[in-house]
């Protein structure tokens, strides 16, 4: 909420530009909400989300633009059986890699794969509450999402694809 009174247009675009790729990606479907609590007496849970909006400099420090990414809150998961390590390699091991290059005159590059986690599909099948100022803005771009609205106003989704924050990810 602050970053939406603080940047107005500029933070809504950049929340949709990430829902967008989400939806492109067919991270999710929307769940009605008679649908929800069928799967919530079926046991069910659903995992609150997060949007975080991030400022991006250039290397003068003039602001370049507004970077959204939805998380998934999946420390709130329950009955989950899978190795939750981190995948991240170790500094060491970069240094390593690093010395090889330079002793062997070899040239190294680097890549950043958009949406990397949202390439993998999910087989958890979470359902994912989004926070209200995100399902606000979806459905003012598209009125037709109203129907997944539960009472509060808010939308649920069925996670598809891998999404940041929950352990499967």
């Amino acid at each position: 909420r602050e970053a939406l009174n603080l940047y107005g247009d500029k933070a809504t675009d950049s929340i949709m530009e990430e829902i967008n790729q989400l939806e492109n990606k067919h991270v999710w479907s929307y769940v009605l909400p008679e649908k929800v609590k069928r799967r919530i007496t079926d046991g069910d849970n659903i995992l609150p989300s997060s949007i975080f909006l991030k400022e991006k400099f250039d290397a003068f420090n003039n602001f370049e633009k507004l970077k959204s990414r939805l998380v998934a809150c999946g420390n709130y998961e329950y009955n989950v059986e899978i190795n939750t390590e981190s995948p991240t390699g170790s500094i060491n091991t970069l240094y390593i890699i690093l010395d090889l290059a330079a002793r062997n005159n070899l040239d190294i590059d680097t890549i950043d794969i958009s949406g990397a986690y949202l390439n993998r599909e999910s087989e958890a099948h979470h359902m994912m509450r989004l926070p209200k100022s995100v399902s606000e803005i979806i459905i003012k771009h598209d009125p037709t999402k109203q129907i997944y609205a539960d009472s509060k106003k808010n939308l649920i989704v069925e996670l598809k694809r891998t999404l940041y924050g929950p352990k499967e990810s």
